[in-house]
């Protein structure tokens, strides 16, 4: 109704967006949200169309807004923490510039950001992403050792994994560490 009445408002189409997004309307949602960014192009606005976007698996438009959000100001551990999580979803695209690694490494330095911002009670997600975008590095060549001496180290993917067991009761105890082969709680099986 409010859109109808004026099609120019920013208000009526954020206001729709979200109605369609709680509706699971992600399609409708992002015309929606694609309107109210030609009518205000705020890095908030840009931040709640990348939220939409990674909810209806466009990984690279989520991206994309997401950086537009951080470029106009809004950083804050969770934007971090989104933001190096969706370049760790672009590790599987070989193409672009340098290609896996080069988002690989993007990641990796996001998360870590996102780690150093976030209040000590609130580490354990990206340091459990961080963790994740560390392993994923350690399968890029050419590698001395498990991980590209350039980007990490195995210490500091099981410090980022202690930290995340630590801070989040969903995540797996500290005894299974992904990060150490031949866990003694799988019977030493690697």
């Amino acid at each position: 109704g409010e859109v109808a009445a004026d099609p120019v408002s920013r208000d009526a189409w954020k206001g729709l967006s979200v109605a369609l997004r709680r509706t699971e309307n992600l399609g409708m949602a992002a015309r929606a949200v694609t309107t109210l960014l030609r009518l205000d192009p705020s890095p908030i606005n840009h931040r709640d169309a990348s939220l939409l976007f990674s909810l209806g698996g466009n990984n690279q438009a989520a991206t994309l807004h997401l950086e537009a959000a951080v470029r106009g100001g809004v950083l804050s551990w969770t934007s971090a923490a989104m933001l190096g999580t969706a370049y760790a979803r672009n590790v599987g695209n070989k193409g672009g510039p340098g290609g896996a690694a080069a988002w690989c490494r993007l990641s990796v330095r996001t998360l870590r950001m996102s780690v150093r911002l976030a209040p000590g009670n609130h580490r354990g997600y990206p340091s459990a992403a961080l963790t994740t975008a560390l392993l994923a590095a350690s399968h890029f060549p050419p590698n001395v050792g498990p991980f590209p001496p350039d980007l990490a180290s195995l210490r500091e993917a099981q410090s980022a994994y202690l930290q995340a067991a630590a801070h989040t009761p969903l995540f797996l105890p500290p005894h299974r560490d992904p990060t150490v082969r031949n866990n003694a709680s799988d019977g030493g099986a690697p």
